[in-house]
């Protein structure tokens, strides 16, 4: 009977967010939230992401009050956003159910500790250094036909 491979879970995380301003200015368990969320990724499911506290979270860090405001300040400096749900409690047959609250991976994070300026007029110019290289290499490749 063959074996079944051990699916391993991982959290792939960018050097590139390792070295933002913006993961500088989490704290540790702001981290260790983020790196739990982004091991929920499984591929297809960057905008369904759920980190509920209690099933997941609750040995982790140390009290619920931190868990949100660690989940806020992830939203805030554009780690993740919001895809649905809220804080609203609705009652399904008397008993209170509170909606999940779904996440998505964001990339507002590049952007933190820039202005929007700076950002645009660096994306730009390595949006015309490319054109302008590629188009300096093709000019070099072609020859001049001979007589």
């Amino acid at each position: 009977m063959p074996k079944k491979k051990a699916l391993r879970k991982f959290a792939y995380v960018e050097c590139e967010i390792l070295e933002s301003k913006a993961w500088l200015m989490l704290t540790h368990a702001q981290r260790v939230i983020y790196l739990h969320l982004k091991g929920e990724f499984r591929g297809m499911n960057g905008d369904n992401l759920e980190l509920p506290y209690l099933s997941k979270m609750k040995g982790i860090v140390k009290s619920k009050p931190c868990f949100y405001s660690g989940m806020r300040r992830l939203e805030e400096l554009g780690f993740i956003d919001r895809a649905s749900g809220s804080q609203k409690v609705k009652f399904i047959n008397g008993c209170p159910k509170t909606p999940k609250t779904i996440y998505k991976l964001s990339g507002r994070w590049r952007i933190h500790g820039k202005d929007v300026e700076e950002y645009g007029q660096e994306r730009s110019e390595a949006i015309q250094t490319n054109l302008f290289g590629e188009y300096h290499e093709r000019q070099e490749n072609e020859t001049e036909p001979v007589d």
